[in-house]
């Protein structure tokens, strides 16, 4: 009784959890929108405030032409102002008779002066008079005009800058009172009467700012005119000073929107962490219904086998189920082997013997009208002119529950008969929904197609449940299986059979390594550097970086033997992963900055008690079930082969099923006489060296790929290199584990490989 009341305690708190979690997901989403919303409204405000800007360097422009334009008067009017010809009388120098020769008469030279009654030439006079006058009139007019149009053009920049800088203002505090507390936003309340008179004040203050700012110049200028100075000056100075007030304009703008704008970028990040932030709220408890689910099973299941005298026995929960996830099935409900989750159960058909399974069928396709579905057989020899035997009829929307086998093939097809689609009956898909882009891939014959000639038998054999992965890829046709080359029908986590917690939460790497020590005494724990150092024994020389550690003797000897005995014959060059293909593969790349050689732990290796008991090991380690793996990969480097500097985690792995790379264990399985080092370059002891680890046969060397706060975000400071071997052969194998589990997606061809 006690148990079935502790089970059923535990589903009413799941209960009560699941509304918690729902509501604080719904509060964090509506807060994100609001801090979004706040972001573009602060995004719009700025926008308005450079449109206003804009105008100040027009200002800047005519003040400084004008001023140009003021000093260069003068000179201008040097060149224009010549004395014009005939302009007034000037008496000639009289002509000297030359000495004539002695004995000839002496003649007087013709007089070429005006006779003394004749009259001058008016009309040369009046005009050159006229012209100077005219000049006079334009030099004056210039000298007023210029200093006015850069009074102008200061005046405006001023009414710009403090227009955007009230704009810039309003961006920047945009937001706060919606954060602020409640006694933050008594203080700072304003009534509506109270924000039209502030309103109606800026407005004032604007046009105030515009009288003001004509006064400069002019009293400039009229200080300069009472010293004694020409007018010219006094209308150069005024110029001056306006063109000078016009660009403080421009530069003080400048500055404010500046301020405003970085305010507004972080308005943006803290929207976009906020929603980030929100949309993991509503990830992590979208687990919670279900294992409120399973605690509601748990319950039942306890009660019942309580009632039959066995309740200890039945609500036993061992280990390996906590640490996998495996969900037990006390009523024998579902189909398929152990469940890890809900959503991919298979719910088997009432007679256990037959081992029968139900498969649903959706019809997403409302352009199609009804649909027909048909069996065509036990998944053997189809061919495409087969009709089959018709079970059922649908409709857009419907859904139809089929009691039938693993591996059955079905027919959709139209009122006409015609194909649209074919599936096969899988393991841990419950659902086949019929939607257009499942009749286009039909269609498709670029997606629609075997690969290998062999595809036919290989789908005889059932090694289209068996190895899906590698038959969906190549054999798609024979296999019934073309929707599922699109990645994102076969490979979202939700709706796979896969553990849905992470194995890694915000704060559990710090927790892991910090109790590596007194939790793991026998493997004589080294840190080689952790979050502050450890100031407190300089002479260890633990650097303050990243958590990177060494368990001596992690690896017995005859354990390396044994793994490595499996893969001997099994090296070849180490490749890196390229592009990704639409359907989900990745390239093997050559790459020149990796030069050893490498075989994967598959087959008999994978098999193989040593590699099984050193991967348990691990798992009590790191506390990650094994099937979070990749399968181990054995490395051979020889002398003068390396790995440059490198990551191994991408944080583009965050949006695959497996999820990125949490922690790298890299076993050393033999000694190196020289070189051959894992180096951290960004990683500096207090003695200024990088850490740099030397191989030792059955060393394990751990560090995270991500960040204790954030494992979804990397680590970049742990990038490292396996430095060239200097003298001998150096033997390891990299286990590298996920977020997520690895081994499902692996084999349904959602890790870019098809084992």
């Amino acid at each position: 009784a006690g148990v079935v009341t502790g089970a059923a305690l535990a589903a009413a708190v799941g209960s009560y959890e699941e509304w918690q979690g729902a509501a604080a997901a719904a509060n964090a989403h509506e807060i994100s929108a609001i801090a979004t919303r706040a972001a573009a409204e602060a995004e719009e405000i700025l926008s308005s405030a450079e449109r206003v800007k804009a105008v100040l360097p027009v200002c800047v422009v005519v003040g400084a032409t004008a001023t140009s334009l003021s000093l260069l008067t003068p000179r201008l009017f040097a060149v224009l102002d010549l004395a014009p010809p005939f302009t007034e009388q000037k008496t000639r120098p009289p002509v000297v008779a030359a000495a004539a020769p002695r004995g000839l008469p002496v003649r007087e030279a013709p007089s070429l002066a005006l006779p003394a009654n004749a009259a001058a030439p008016e009309i040369f006079g009046r005009s050159a008079r006229a012209a100077r006058d005219k000049l006079v009139r334009t030099k004056t007019l210039l000298n007023l005009v210029c200093p006015a149009i850069s009074i102008l053009a200061a005046s405006v920049s001023v009414v710009a800058q403090q227009d955007a800088c009230r704009r810039c203002d309003k961006a920047q505090a945009l937001g706060r009172r919606r954060f602020a507390t409640r006694e933050d936003v008594g203080r700072t309340w304003k009534s509506v009467v109270e924000l039209v008179e502030s309103e109606a004040a800026a407005d004032t203050s604007l046009w105030f700012g515009f009288a003001r700012s004509i006064l400069p110049a002019p009293v400039a200028a009229g200080v300069v005119a009472q010293g004694g100075a020409a007018p010219l000056l006094a209308s150069q100075v005024a110029s001056a000073v306006a063109a000078a007030q016009a660009a403080y304009s421009l530069t003080v703008a400048e500055y404010q929107l500046a301020r405003a704008t970085e305010s507004v970028a972080a308005k943006s990040r803290t929207a976009a962490v906020a929603d980030a932030y929100s949309k993991q709220a509503r990830k992590a408890n979208a687990r919670v219904p279900y294992f409120n689910a399973v605690a509601a099973l748990a319950c039942g299941a306890c009660a019942r086998d309580a009632a039959g005298g066995s309740s200890e026995e039945a609500c036993e929960n061992p280990d390996d189920d906590a640490v996998r996830g495996i969900i037990r099935d006390p009523q024998g409900k579902w189909a398929s082997g152990p469940i890890k989750n809900a959503l991919a159960a298979m719910d088997r058909t009432p007679n256990p013997s037959d081992k029968g399974v139900y498969q649903d069928v959706e019809h997403r396709a409302p352009d199609r009208g009804e649909l027909h579905v048909y069996w065509m057989g036990d998944g053997g020899a189809t061919t495409d002119t087969e009709t089959g035997q018709k079970l059922s009829t649908l409709a857009h929307g419907k859904t139809k529950r089929l009691a039938t086998f693993l591996g059955h093939v079905f027919r959709v097809a139209d009122d006409q008969g015609a194909t649209l689609a074919t599936f096969r009956v899988l393991p841990h898909r419950p659902t086949y929904r019929v939607t257009e882009d499942a009749i286009a891939n039909h269609a498709d014959a670029e997606v629609c197609v075997d690969a290998d000639a062999s595809c036919p038998q290989r789908a005889a054999r059932g090694e289209c449940l068996t190895s899906p992965g590698w038959t969906i890829m190549k054999c798609s046709k024979s296999c019934n299986a073309c929707h599922l080359r699109d990645p994102e029908v076969r490979c979202p986590r939700h709706g796979m059979n896969v553990r849905q917690t992470p194995g890694a939460r915000p704060g559990d790497i710090g927790a892991l390594f910090s109790g590596l020590s007194t939790k793991w005494p026998e493997f004589n724990v080294t840190i080689h550097s952790r979050p502050g150092g450890d100031p407190e024994h300089p002479e260890n020389d633990v650097a303050d970086g990243p958590w990177v550690a060494t368990l001596g003797g992690f690896v017995s000897e005859a354990e390396g033997a044994a793994i490595l005995g499996t893969v001997s014959d099994q090296f070849e060059r180490s490749t890196d992963q390229g592009k990704i293909n639409r359907f989900g593969e990745k390239e093997k790349v050559v790459s020149k900055s990796r030069t050893s050689e490498n075989a994967w732990c598959t087959g008999k290796c994978y098999t193989n008690p040593a590699t099984r008991a050193v991967a348990r090991r691990i798992q009590d380690v790191t506390g990650v079930p094994t099937e979070n793996y990749e399968k181990f990969q054995v490395l051979r480097y020889t002398e003068g082969q390396q790995y440059r500097t490198h990551h191994d985690m991408n944080e583009r792995d965050n949006a695959a099923p497996a999820g990125p790379r949490l922690y790298t264990f890299f076993l050393y399985l033999s000694d190196v006489e020289e070189g051959g080092e894992t180096e951290f370059p960004l990683i500096k002891r207090p003695s200024g060296a990088t850490v740099k680890v030397t191989p030792r046969r059955g060393t394990a060397l751990i560090w995270p790929s991500v960040r204790d706060r954030d494992p979804t975000a990397q680590d970049p400071r742990t990038r490292h290199a396996a430095l060239p071997v200097i003298e001998g052969v150096k033997f390891a194998a990299n286990a590298w584990i996920h977020m997520f589990d690895y081994e499902q997606p692996n084999v349904w061809g959602c890790t870019g490989a098809f084992d």
